[in-house]
């Protein structure tokens, strides 16, 4: 179930760097209520639902970080240009 629902693009993350946060905390929630309920045989389905309540979350701080590092670097690059 976890390469299916887990890979499915409309609710995941879309980044590259989001989707790699989306599947490390599927994978440590999946671990974390397999380990609290052993008898809950689907802690992987629940840990995919989570993750999908947070996946816009994780776009935004993801976006929001690379568009500050390119940000950042584009006003350097003008300061260079300006001052000689």
């Amino acid at each position: 179930g976890l390469t299916f629902m887990a890979t499915e693009p409309v609710t995941g993350s879309h980044t590259d760097t989001g989707r790699l946060f989306y599947g490390f905390f599927v994978g440590v929630l999946t671990v974390i209520i397999r380990s609290i309920n052993p008898a809950y045989p689907e802690g992987v389905m629940l840990a995919i639902l989570l993750m999908n309540a947070f996946a816009s979350l994780i776009e935004y701080f993801v976006i929001k970080i690379s568009a500050h590092k390119n940000w950042t670097g584009y006003l350097d690059e003008i300061s260079v240009t300006w001052s000689g």
